[in-house]
């Protein structure tokens, strides 16, 4: 049976260190609770020194979405079962792999032994936490369904992060196909078009447009090379400030609100975070509030403010909807009909849902079609620049016979 090394903090307060035998980490910081200690850190001696290199270059990155869907699940589970919430932290930061991660948990586990409510002290940590996470934990605390708000919040989380998954994987192939076209570009203009260019210098009037137009647009991509490896940066950095500009920030955001391919995620996430908000007890205003945060457009979030601020004074959160152009008809609809039935927060829910599922139908079919357009553009790219340096060599030998 294998032995652990530990640090615990006795019934006194003070932290203990020591090793105790079972037959996994989980088991002995259960054995440890038993004995009145409070586990921080459970690992196993006698690691190899290969493992005892890796482990911290693993642990040095910072906590992502599945460390909080881990510990989401994981805290639900142990709760559920009925273990206090100090215990069920305790166990929870047995199995975290993430140092950082570590640390924060072990922190919010002794803001909770001072008295504080648990989502208080998820809330100390904003960067890790959202405020759509704390909020739903907040409103489990006080309805007294801890457990069950954290299961549903388990559930939204993987799946925002399945969607995720899918919308990348299905982005690699446009992107590297793209990197290719840029690539042979690049290697005909700048190296092959170069090695024929003095051919043609005598026979300038000789040879056909076309070759004509292929060497001038080389020799122009030749010449405005250089200035735009010093004008891209100038102009990233230019825009970058630009748009620090709230009112320009502002503008930019309402035009992308009207293009499906960049608005729709923000749509998905804010009609989900409500429809979650509104499910754990939160009141109205407030989960529209809460909705509005996880937008990152700012046009898309000053129009849920003021939806937030419409309804808070006791008007309908259909009607308040219907005045925000980028919304899916859709989601009129479900909020429409959530207020009829009283479950608004169930429709919200589901037509986070059929977004989701039809933004990824529809991004799937455009990248279909990308693929095969980035080929053909290619294709013809290269045809023209091959077939221009062909003709003018046909040219030259027609004029020499």
């Amino acid at each position: 049976m294998p032995t652990f090394a530990h640090r615990s903090i006795s019934r006194d307060g003070s932290t203990v260190a020591g090793t105790i035998t079972a037959s996994t980490p989980e088991e002995a910081a259960e054995r440890l609770i038993q004995d009145g200690m409070s586990p921080i850190e459970v690992a196993e001696r006698g690691l190899p020194v290969w493992s005892r290199i890796n482990v911290p270059v693993g642990q040095l990155r910072r906590p992502g979405a599945r460390d909080v869907v881990a510990f989401t699940r994981d805290l639900a589970r142990l709760t559920k079962a009925g273990l206090p919430l100090d215990r069920a932290l305790a166990l929870t930061i047995v199995s975290v792999q993430n140092s950082q991660f570590h640390h924060i948990i072990g922190d919010v586990r002794k803001l909770v032994r001072k008295g504080r409510p648990l989502a208080a002290a998820l809330g100390r940590f904003p960067a890790v936490f959202s405020p759509m996470y704390v909020a739903t934990v907040r409103s489990g605390e006080i309805s007294g369904q801890l457990p069950a708000t954290l299961l549903h919040l388990e559930g939204l989380l993987d799946r925002q992060i399945q969607f995720r998954s899918r919308v990348r994987s299905a982005l690699i192939y446009p992107s590297l196909l793209l990197i290719a076209v840029l690539a042979t570009l690049l290697l005909v203009v700048i190296v092959v078009l170069p090695q024929f260019a003095p051919l043609f210098d005598d026979a300038e009037h000789s040879v056909s447009l076309v070759t004509r137009m292929v060497l001038n647009v080389g020799a122009w991509l030749r010449f405005i090379g250089p200035w735009m490896l010093v004008l891209f940066p100038l102009g990233v950095l230019a825009a970058t400030y630009a748009l620090r500009d709230p009112t320009i920030r502002r503008n930019v955001g309402r035009r992308l609100a009207g293009l499906w391919l960049f608005s729709r995620p923000d749509v998905i996430a804010s009609v989900r975070t409500l429809g979650a908000t509104l499910a754990g007890g939160v009141p109205m205003d407030s989960a529209i509030a809460l909705a509005a945060s996880t937008a990152t457009n700012p046009a898309m979030r000053d129009d849920l403010s003021d939806i937030a601020a419409q309804v808070k004074r006791g008007q309908p959160l259909s009607a308040e909807l219907g005045k925000a152009a980028w919304l899916p008809p859709m989601v009129l609809q479900m909020a429409r009909l959530g207020e009829e039935t009283g479950r608004i927060h169930e429709t919200l829910v589901e037509a986070a849902h059929i977004l989701e599922q039809d933004y990824q139908a529809r991004l799937e079919r455009f990248l279909q079609l990308l693929g095969p357009l980035l080929t053909l553009v290619m294709g013809g790219m290269v045809a023209v620049l091959v077939g221009g340096v062909l003709l003018g060599m046909m040219s030259i030998s027609r004029s020499m016979l």
